[in-house]
């Protein structure tokens, strides 16, 4: 059997935005209202989000070392919140090697960072390598180090050696 379409059947208009929604059910003689419609809806903008009061400082290193059993750890000490996690990257490769964060925030599991409140301002986070790879790096041309705060993604970073003073 054959179909055509009915004198009754009907278009459903389905537009979307953050601010409102609209379906039209208009029947088909009425294109000109569906066009009318679609354009008065994708020309008007959603209203833009408040700007932040206080945006927060990027992450500052004032210093750092080496440390841990066999020396192959590292300290970072500065200002920056309780929320932040190291990034190690082979300095001269620019390979990311491991990633250390204190506790069980996101976005990173690999736990093995200390963080200290050192009471005037600022934190020490600290952390003891543990694959061959970030040990052979350090000994070679050395790690970068990338403090990134799990909040505002804003970073510090900071190359370590074992040729540094």
């Amino acid at each position: 059997l054959g179909s055509r379409p009915s004198a009754t059947s009907v278009s459903v208009i389905a537009l979307t935005s953050s601010t409102m929604h609209l379906i039209a059910i208009l029947a088909p003689q009425r294109t000109q209202t569906k066009i009318s419609i679609a354009k008065v809806l994708l020309s008007s903008s959603p209203p833009s989000p408040p700007l932040p009061t206080k945006q927060s400082p990027a992450p500052t290193i004032t210093k750092h070392g080496i440390g841990c059993t066999a020396g192959y750890g590292i300290y970072l000490t500065g200002v920056f919140p309780d929320s932040v996690y190291a990034t190690v990257l082979d300095s001269s490769k620019g390979t990311v090697l491991n990633r250390y964060q204190q506790g069980n925030s996101a976005p990173y599991t690999v736990l093995g960072g200390t963080l200290k409140d050192n009471g005037d301002g600022t934190h020490t986070f600290s952390f003891c390598m543990e694959s061959a790879a970030e040990h052979n790096a350090l000994d070679a041309n050395g790690v970068t180090v990338f403090l990134t705060d799990v909040l505002t993604y804003l970073e510090a970073h900071v190359t370590i050696s074992r040729t540094q003073p």
